[in-house]
């Protein structure tokens, strides 16, 4: 699901999350974390604007499904 998150096929909602057990979330939250070191670890040529591009537009999706991820996390802690 993250690699699909970084690419762009899922769309990223708290209703996203809602569906998936806490075990999932877990390997979710790794997941996401993984693939966005391995995007930052791999720098594309200066003169790639096109991948320079490609590689931010993943950074960012990731980072706010990231986000997203950890404002659900709060949420469903403070009704418990």
């Amino acid at each position: 699901m993250a690699r699909d998150i970084a690419e762009g096929h899922v769309l990223v909602t708290e209703r996203t999350f809602t569906r998936l057990k806490n075990q999932e979330i877990d390997r979710l939250r790794f997941e996401l974390a993984r693939l966005l070191t391995s995007l930052r670890g791999k720098p594309p040529a200066i003169d790639a604007t096109q991948e320079i591009q490609l590689r931010q537009r993943r950074m960012q999706r990731l980072t706010s499904a990231q986000r997203m991820l950890e404002s659900f996390l709060d949420s469903t802690r403070r009704r418990a």
